[in-house]
Parts: structure tokens; sequence; C-alpha cells
């Protein structure tokens, strides 16, 4: 036996052995002798690989196919290597000129349907991608890189889809998981940063995407967040110097153009939405007000004090069980947030009042009011709060329909006659109901009043001797000497209407 070939066995049996790097040792001696030995090229490359030195395996590889260009096993060997490295075209001519050696080897055979599927999910998750689904994009590369396992390039894509799929808790570990493999990478280092950032931890984020900075200085994307951050955490003080001085025009714009910087800093947006909503609150702005603590709730549902704010701002707006609710969260989330205690104890006071409502105020006129001073203050303010007229915004119009019920309610109520004479000696409304047709009900929808008063019945209007005669509810017409009644019997709602002469209009 030559010295060549035994050591071509020690390396065999080390390599069994798993021991990789002596392998290595005892193939690198065998080559010395023989230098142009292709076995003893791919053997080493088989080491190299199993130590994760690709590049090194893959120049074993090359070397074996220079002294046996027909060596299919360096053939396959180069086009997996190439495979797991991304390399695609390369990986494709290896595989094909090791099929046209050996057209049946069933492992070939399944190298190249590994290609095919690598080139079908980039393309797909590219096209995911471009139309914004980051999910699907993920769900690609993935697949893909259950093949090209050592491509940074492509794990930093897929790092980058989670966080834009906004998924921060899996692009956190996923970040990790390349920290650890590729150290301390600049782009990974900005990806965690983003990640951590956007996911509501700024410090931490900040830190990250410094380090990322320390690590490449010329890291323009890790700058320009940087410098986002710092536009933003200037305009949010100087915002809060501004209402702090009582200037609360200039605080809600340096609020807003803040605001606009980079929407995804979730957790900073809200502070800023909550700090203008509180400048709202001091212009009485409420309906603004509690569109941005909305905003703020959404963006951040662990923020006490926006759930304490919006709380104040329903109590303003006479919403007390919505208010009670968001004090009940500042009371589970901190027992001791202050002024909260006292904030429940109103609300329940208030909205304990607010049960037995104040149709006169309501409708904005005195208790001695006359029908016409009714039928003019109704006719303004149903116009006004209207819910169709305000439907801007979703608490614009949840709050016109509660403003335009009520109206609906108090005029229902103070345009007819015995009716506002029980309201007034405190009476419950509710057993008005009887003596009305069986099935009859008091609630009314305050779009039928509304269509009765300004016209657009929709062929509501009925004859009252179709129903035995009997009224339900009554309320004052337009018209002098005219009213309209509203009632129910089975599944039928009818309304009909009468003059002071007692005709019936059909």
């Amino acid at each position: 036996m030559d010295l060549s070939e035994k050591y071509r066995l020690l390396g065999n049996d080390a390599h069994r052995r798993g021991d990789y790097h002596k392998a290595i040792e005892h193939y690198s001696q065998a080559l010395q002798i023989s230098p142009q030995n292709a076995q003893l090229y791919s053997n080493r490359s088989a080491s190299h690989f199993m130590l994760k030195q690709f590049q090194e395996a893959l120049g074993d590889c090359h070397n074996a196919l220079r002294y046996n260009p027909n060596f299919t096993k360096a053939l396959l060997r180069a086009s997996k290597i190439n495979l797991m490295l991304g390399n695609l075209d390369a990986s494709q001519e290896f595989c094909r000129n090791a099929a046209a050696i050996e057209p049946e080897n069933l492992e070939i055979k399944n190298e190249q349907k590994a290609i095919e599927e690598v080139n079908e999910n980039l393309k797909l998750a590219k096209q995911s991608k471009a139309r914004g689904d980051y999910h699907q994009s993920v769900y690609f590369l993935s697949k893909a890189l259950e093949h090209v396992t050592e491509n940074l390039e492509l794990k930093l894509q897929k790092l980058d889809c989670l966080i834009e799929e906004e998924n921060y808790e899996h692009a956190e570990r996923y970040a990790n998981e390349l920290m650890n493999s590729y150290g301390n990478n600049p782009d990974i280092l900005f990806l965690k940063g983003k990640a951590l950032l956007y996911s509501g931890k700024t410090n931490g984020g900040k830190q990250f995407i410094y380090d990322a900075i320390k690590f490449d200085p010329d890291h323009n994307n890790a700058k320009e967040i940087i410098r986002k951050l710092k536009k933003i955490e200037n305009l949010k003080d100087e915002g809060n110097k501004h209402f702090q001085e009582g200037k609360r025009k200039y605080a809600i714009d340096c609020y807003t153009e803040a605001l606009s910087i980079d929407p995804k800093c979730k957790k900073l947006n809200s502070m800023i939405l909550a700090n203008r909503a509180a400048a709202h609150m001091k212009n009485s702005d409420y309906m603004l007000s509690l569109a941005d603590l909305n905003q703020s709730l959404q963006l951040n549902p662990e923020y006490t004090k926006a759930y304490m704010r919006r709380g104040n701002v329903h109590s303003q707006l006479g919403n007390f069980e919505e208010a009670l609710r968001d004090y009940y969260q500042v009371k589970q989330r901190d027992p001791g947030y202050p002024e909260v205690d006292n904030a429940i104890q109103l609300a329940q006071i208030n909205e304990k009042k607010a049960r037995h409502k104040d149709y006169y105020a309501i409708l904005g006129v005195s208790k001695k009011a006359s029908v016409g001073e009714i039928k003019k203050a109704y006719k303004k303010l149903a116009l006004k709060w209207h819910p169709d007229k305000n439907s801007d915004t979703p608490e614009n119009k949840a709050q016109s329909e509660k403003k335009f019920k009520d109206i609906a309610e108090a005029y229902m109520v103070l345009s007819d006659e015995n009716k506002r004479r029980q309201y007034d000696l405190g009476g419950n409304l509710e057993g008005m109901e009887q003596g009305m047709p069986e099935g009859a009900q008091f609630d009314v929808d305050p779009r039928e009043i509304f269509r009765m008063f300004f016209g657009d019945s929709g062929g509501l209007v009925f004859g009252n001797r179709a129903f035995g005669g009997r009224e339900a509810q009554q309320f004052a017409g337009p018209r002098e000497g005219e009213f309209y009644s509203t009632g129910q019997r089975g599944n039928y709602k009818f309304v009909f209407r009468t003059n002071s002469a007692g005709r019936d209009y059909y």
C-alpha cells in the first residue's frame, strides 16, 4: 500500500468517526503525494461540507472535476452546495451535467426538483411582496430557505417581510437566530432594532439601530430611521412645551406633523395622539379628542393614561356608561391611579341622573315652551344632528345617532299634552302604553319621526280605521292642529296623521 492510499484510508476512518478536521488533515497529506487524484479532492470536499466550510468544499469539487469532468458525485455535491448558497444558475448547470451522465440517477432527479421548487417559491415570494402580501411572501421565502440554507440575503428578506407584516414577536425571535449564526452583522442588528422599535420597545430598538451604525458607519437605513426618531421626539417635546404655555393650536400642529413621519412607530405615536387629544379637550373639541384617543388605544391597548383621558372625554359628552367602562379599565390596570376613584364615583352619580332624561334641556327650550316652540327646536336640532350629516368619523356618527334619538324622544313626549303632563309630574312614561293596540311599542325609530315631520313618509301613512280607530304614540306634526300617531300591531308598524277636525289622511 502506497503512502497516499494509507492517508486516504486514515481520512476515511476519521470522517466516519465525525472527526472532520483530522479527516481533512489526512486527505491533504494524501493530496501532497497524489495532487491529481479526483477521489481525494471529493473526499476532502465531503469533510469540508460537514464543517459548513462551503467555499472550501466547492473549491475541492472544482479540483475533482478538473481531473475527472464526468465525476457525478462531485457534480452533484457542487450542485447541492450552490443551491444552499443561493447560486441557482450554477446549481442548475452542475445538476444538468450530472443528469447527462446518469439520467436515471434518483438523487440527481431529486436535486433537479428541489432547484425548480426554489425558483418557483422565490418567484411567488417576489410577487406576493409586490402586492403587499407580506404574510404570503414569508411563507414562500421559508419554503425556499428549506433548500437555500446558507444565503443571508434571503434570510434578511424574510426578516424584513416579518416586520412589514407587523409580526414583531416572530421577527425578534428570527433576528436572534440570525445573530447566533452570523454575529453582529449590521443588517441583522438594524432589522432587529426596527422590529423592537415598531413593537413599542423604543429604547431597545434604538440601541440595536445605533449598534448597526457602530459596526457600519455608512448604514444609510439605520441613519435614516434614527433621523426620523429624533424629529418625532423633537416635535413631541415642542408640542408639549406649547401645550404647557397655553398655545394649543401650535401644540396640535406639532403633534400632527410628528404623527405623519413614521406611522409604524406605534407606541410613540400612541403617546402623541393622547397628547393631541388633551389639546383638543382644552379647546372643548371633544369629538376630535375622542377620535384621537380611540386611535391611541388601537395602537397601544395597554396605555392606561389614554383610558383615563377617554373616560374624561366620555363624561364631558354625557356618555357615562362608556366613561365608567374606561375608568374601570384604569382601576383594573393601576388601582392607585390618581383621581380614578373620584371619577368613577362622579360618573356613577351622573349615569343615574342621565336615566331620567331632561327633555327640555335636550331640545333647549324652557318648561313653559309652547308646542310651536318645541316643534321649532326639534326641526333645528334634528337637521343639525341627523346621522347622515355627521358620518365623517365613527365617533361623530355614534354621537349624532344618540343625540338624534334623544331629540326625537323628547319631541314625542313634549309635543303630546298627556305625555308632557305625566313627564312634568315625574311619572313613568312606560305606563302610557296602556290602552294602545295589542303589541304597540313606545320606542319609535327617530328616522320615522323625521320623515313624518319633513316629508318623504315612504308610504308609511295609513288610516287609523284599519286598526280599529285606536291611536298609539301621538306627537305634533309640522303644521298647526296636525298630529301624528305611531304604533305596532303584530308584525305591522303603522303611522297615521289626523288634523284638528279629526279627518284622516291616507
